[in-house]
């Protein structure tokens, strides 16, 4: 998050959202995830590293049951690398 706006949040979310419908068979509703966003940053600097990860809490290999929880964690702002990448085969 830079100056307290999150880019592309529309896209971040409709990722979160197929991958959980592809993981879950469901998921979270897109405001109830907002909120907790909201709740996350509220009070926070303008820049900041934001992370949403969705799992379930019955485990990785277990048969779904209930809703997918939802886990934000925030932390310092990340910046990425200056200049091209480039990758090397291993």
């Amino acid at each position: 998050m830079r100056d307290g706006r999150i880019r592309g949040l529309d896209l971040h979310l409709e990722r979160l959202r197929s991958a959980s419908v592809e993981l879950f068979g469901r998921a979270l509703p897109e405001d109830v995830v907002r909120a907790h966003l909201r709740t996350a940053l509220h009070g926070g600097p303008a820049d900041m590293s934001l992370t949403a990860t969705v799992f379930s809490t019955a485990g990785e290999f277990a048969a779904p049951d209930g809703d997918p929880t939802l886990l934000v964690r925030t932390g310092p702002p990340a910046y990425g690398p200056d200049g091209p990448l480039a990758l090397a085969a291993v």
